[in-house]
């Protein structure tokens, strides 16, 4: 793996390690990209002791508040660079990690067969969960000021949760097009809950992907964006995830239905933002709109030229996000 150097100025990334004297993880560059600034890399382990690749980065002054970012399915840390570079001008210290089975984190192998990496199985969501607890802890987000958690598709239904739960000290969610329910076809969850009672859990629910084109995308309009992600992969092949296993379709069933359980999200007491994409093709905007109904006091914007990456969608959508998420932290006490 090649992670390239930063330049003096910027400082290096932190040698910082995890108990066990781990070597930090590498960050991977593209060749116009440079390692960010005030960056550091570190290992944590989960309650199963899987390592967790966390980064941490810090602001040009003292921060009040810490922005906790939590990515969708597939997704890495390197990818969400420039969302961390809004956040830190606007003064946060943002922490945000590789998620168990993606990104640079462990993947469970020795719960597939076929040692099927890319299948990035997870047979829980509470793994997620756990993920989120031992990072907050590792970072120092229990105690202080609770952060604020900006959370993309899967990792919106992993705030929720964690919200819901009460268990965890969290300021206010920030959620861009939440999983809070899928678009698939009916029965898709019935048959990943049969696939795992069979014990074929860890297989996935098709082998491959076709190629993935710009023009039949579903995630973004942007072309720098779609075509940044797809350099990052071919820089970095260990970052790709292929098809969901059935045991993971069954698994973010149950989350959605937990967190959609009458009367959870009618009892949340914390300050919600829900941003819904206009031309959503991977999750279901009606489940996010029923969400925003229920939420008391929540805020719901709808981004009608977005598909379902809005944090790395056109200049203008993004520019219209940070105003409406300006807006809404200001109106709620939780700007730096």
């Amino acid at each position: 793996m090649d992670a390239s150097s930063a330049s003096p100025a910027d400082g290096p990334p932190s040698n910082k390690q995890a108990a066990g004297g781990v070597a930090p993880p590498d960050w991977v560059d593209l060749a116009s990209e440079t390692t960010p600034s005030a960056l550091e890399l570190f290992w944590v382990r989960s309650s199963d002791g899987a390592r967790i690749r966390v980064a941490v980065w810090q602001p040009r002054e003292p921060a009040r508040l810490s922005l906790l970012l939590l990515h969708g399915r597939t997704e890495f840390i390197e990818k969400y660079r420039y969302v961390a570079g809004e956040a830190r001008r606007r003064g946060y210290r943002v922490v945000t990690f590789d998620f168990p089975g993606q990104g640079l984190s462990d993947r469970p192998l020795a719960e597939h067969p076929s040692g099927d990496r890319e299948a990035g199985h997870i047979d829980t969501f509470d793994r997620y969960q756990d993920a989120v607890r031992v990072v907050m802890a590792a970072t120092g987000l229990l105690t202080g000021a609770p952060p604020v958690v900006l959370a993309h598709s899967m990792g919106g239904v992993v705030a929720l949760e964690a919200a819901l739960r009460g268990q965890l000290p969290l300021g206010g969610l920030a959620l861009s097009a939440p999983m809070l329910g899928i678009r698939a076809p009916a029965g898709a969850g019935l048959l990943a809950y049969a696939a795992r009672a069979r014990g074929v859990g860890a297989q996935r629910f098709r082998p491959t992907e076709p190629p993935e084109v710009f023009a039949t995308n579903p995630v973004t309009t942007e072309p720098a964006e779609w075509q940044r992600a797809r350099e990052l992969l071919g820089k970095e092949p260990l970052l790709k995830l292929g098809p969901p296993t059935w045991g993971w379709i069954a698994a973010a069933y149950e989350a959605m239905g937990r967190a959609r359980r009458a009367g959870r999200l009618e009892a949340l007491r914390l300050p919600v933002l829900i941003a819904s994409a206009g031309r959503e093709m991977i999750v279901s905007n009606g489940a996010q709109y029923r969400a925003a109904r229920l939420i008391k006091g929540a805020t719901h914007v709808v981004y009608g030229p977005a598909k379902h990456e809005i944090l790395m969608e056109t200049d203008a959508i993004k520019a219209r996000f940070w105003a409406d998420f300006d807006a809404w932290t200001g109106r709620h006490g939780l700007r730096p």
